[in-house]
C-alpha cells in the first residue's frame, strides 16, 4: 500500500472509543495550530500578562507540541487499536496532571496549565470509560444507554464544579492576578 492510503486506511466499523479519541486528536490539532499563529490566545483567553522574554517562542513550541499530540490520537484513534486507547489513559490522568500541576504552582503560564491539568483528565473520565465498557462487551449491550447517560450527566456536574473552581481561584487564593 502507498505511504497516503496507509495514512488513510481506517477499520470499516469504529468503536465509540476510537470515534472519542479521533475527536480529542482534532482539539488538540486545533489547539495547537492556535498556539503556533497566535501565541497571545494565553493572554487573551485567560488574561494572562504579557510576554517576558522568549516566552513567545514558547508558547509556538508548546503549540507544536499540540500538533503531534493531536497528530497521533487523530491516527491512532483511527487505527481502531484497544492498546492506543489505553495508553491515553495513562498519560491523560498520570503524565497531564504529574508535570503541569507543579509548573502551575510556580507561576509558569498558570491558567493555562492549570485548565489543560484539571479538564483533561476530567473530560476523558467519562468518554473513556464508556469506550473501554463497549471495548470489554464486545458490542452493545441493552444497559449500556442507561449507564452512557448517567456517565454523561455525572460528567458534566463535574465540569461545572471545575468550572466554577476555576473562575473563582484567584479570588479564593486572595490574589487579583498569579504572577
Amino acid at each position: 500500500m502507498s505511504f497516503i492510503g496507509d495514512l488513510l486506511d481506517s477499520p470499516p466499523v469504529q468503536s465509540t472509543l476510537s470515534k472519542y479519541t479521533v475527536l480529542n486528536g482534532v482539539i488538540y490539532l486545533a489547539t495547537g495550530v492556535l498556539l503556533i499563529f497566535w501565541p497571545g490566545a494565553t493572554q487573551t483567553l485567560f488574561f494572562d500578562p504579557p510576554f517576558v522574554g522568549h516566552e513567545e517562542g514558547l508558547m509556538r513550541a508548546l503549540g507544536l507540541t499540540m500538533v503531534v499530540i493531536g497528530w497521533l490520537y487523530f491516527f491512532g484513534g483511527r487505527s481502531g487499536a484497544r492498546q492506543f486507547a489505553a495508553c491515553t489513559v495513562i498519560d491523560r490522568l498520570i503524565f497531564v496532571p504529574l508535570v503541569l500541576v507543579p509548573l502551575v504552582v510556580t507561576g509558569v503560564f498558570p491558567h493555562l496549565f492549570l485548565t489543560l491539568a484539571v479538564l483533561d483528565p476530567v473530560h476523558m473520565g467519562h468518554s473513556q470509560s464508556q469506550g473501554v465498557a463497549l471495548l470489554n462487551r464486545g458490542s452493545e449491550s441493552p444497559n449500556m444507554e442507561p449507564c452512557a447517560k448517567t456517565l454523561l450527566s455525572f460528567s458534566r456536574l463535574r465540569k461545572e464544579r471545575v468550572a466554577r473552581c476555576l473562575m473563582t481561584l484567584p479570588t479564593t487564593m486572595g490574589v487579583t492576578t498569579i504572577k
